[in-house]
């Protein structure tokens, strides 16, 4: 029979991400030295640990682990203990230890080890910069990982305004969220990824808002000088989600990018059946414009090299075409602006060209017209306009050589008449 006289000293309390025999990620492994008649003890004992919030009295915290047949050796002794999930960085506690029924006095205080703070691979640097994924912190929260996102941010319920990621800065030069992608790191890497999956409603894969009078919603920067990247993509499943809003006094979106065939900000509409926008730009202001092009580049282009057509016709009647049009001035109603404008009726110019004019799901209602796919029709009619005036030059010079024959004619004769 084991006699009472034992003596346990606290060694450290370690909580690791990995420990050794450890069942949950919840267990810390506990490293005492227990003495026996003032000697180092060994063999096996029954112990019992019971966490409690007190010195003395006090209550009970979790349940109490019961660990028979603990092997000591040379005094030392190592317990695998689970309290559940407990903050033992800012709480205070003290490990009561039975040993084969005795009771071991005084309690134990646990104190959190220096790697106590290092759990599920956190690291806390003496300055208290935090890494996740990297022991050496460059920033209060610095997180890395390998080919997925260092950062994921997920708003599950699907009504309501959760964020995923909320960043902010007070800072004049600061980013609220700054995501940078390395090529050399992953290929298909993504600074900042936002996705909005709501199939309902209004949901933004990301947006940005800045109150500065020069600042940027968001900023989109493509470095790499390789491959496809965009400064900003934006992508939502919703039918009235938005993949990229951005609002600012400044720029509301700004993109740019330092690759030769790279874009600035690239928008896409995959749905391939109803009306949607690659790109959509609206001005509220009378004076203001939906789209301006500001660049020494070419204001607009589209697809349009004979490599990707077949089926290649002449437009068929230009004139005849061109003269069922007309130019109208007119008055927006106040929904759509109410100022006066010049332009085109798009429900009459669908009549002759169906091709360029876009319509609600009734098919009578027009959306909306391409006024840059006139210009075809309009090259057409001038083609035909100058065959026509062609043939009629042309006429008019058999006709004037017919008549200049048969003044000769008539001068011969009447030189004739007269020598006579």
């Amino acid at each position: 029979m084991r006699t009472d006289f034992f003596a346990a000293l606290l060694g450290a309390v370690i909580v690791c991400s990995f420990p050794a025999f450890a069942q949950t990620d919840t267990t810390f492994t506990y490293q005492g030295e227990l003495m026996e008649f003032g000697n180092a003890a060994s063999g096996s004992y029954n112990m019992e640990f019971t966490l409690f919030d007190a010195l003395a009295g006090g209550s009970q915290v979790g349940l109490t682990v019961t660990i028979p047949a603990q092997t000591v050796s040379d005094g030392i002794f190592n317990s695998q203990l689970d309290f559940g999930a407990r903050d033992f960085s800012g709480s205070h506690y003290w490990l009561e230890i039975v040993v084969d029924g005795n009771t071991l006095s005084p309690r134990q205080p646990l104190t959190a080890s220096p790697f106590s703070i290092q759990t599920r691979g956190i690291f806390v640097d003496d300055s208290g910069k935090i890494g996740i994924g990297t022991n050496d912190p460059q920033h209060t929260l610095h997180v890395e990982s390998g080919f997925s996102a260092a950062i994921v941010g997920s708003v599950t319920e699907d009504t309501g305004g959760g964020s995923g990621v909320i960043g902010r800065t007070n800072s004049v030069f600061g980013h609220g969220v700054q995501g940078i992608a390395g090529h050399a790191i992953s290929s298909n890497a993504a600074g900042v990824l936002g996705w909005a999956q709501a199939l309902s409603g209004i949901s933004y894969g990301v947006k940005g808002t800045a109150d500065s009078d020069e600042g940027v919603g968001v900023r989109g920067i493509a470095t790499s000088e390789t491959g496809q990247n965009y400064g900003v993509f934006g992508s939502t499943q919703s039918e009235f989600g938005i993949g990229v809003y951005g609002t600012g006094q400044a720029f509301g979106v700004y993109g740019s990018t330092s690759n030769w065939s790279g874009s600035g900000v690239y928008g896409e509409a995959k749905d391939s059946s109803g009306i949607s926008y690659g790109v959509r730009g609206a001005s509220n202001s009378s004076n203001g414009y939906d789209f301006f092009a500001d660049g020494l580049g070419v204001d607009y282009g589209t697809s349009s090299s004979i490599r990707w057509k077949s089926n290649i016709v002449n437009i068929d009647n230009p004139l005849d075409k061109l003269a069922q049009l007309r130019g109208v001035y007119y008055n927006w109603d106040e929904e759509h602006g109410g100022q006066h404008a010049v332009g085109m009726i798009a429900e009459e110019v669908g009549k002759v060209l169906p091709e360029i004019v876009g319509y609600e799901e009734n098919g009578v209602d027009a959306i909306g017209m391409d006024y840059s796919k006139l210009t075809p029709l309009l090259v057409e009619a001038t083609n035909a306009l100058r065959a026509e005036k062609d043939a009629q030059i042309n006429q008019l010079k058999d006709e004037n050589q017919l008549l200049k024959s048969r003044l000769d004619r008539l001068e011969r004769m009447m030189t004739l008449s007269i020598d006579q």
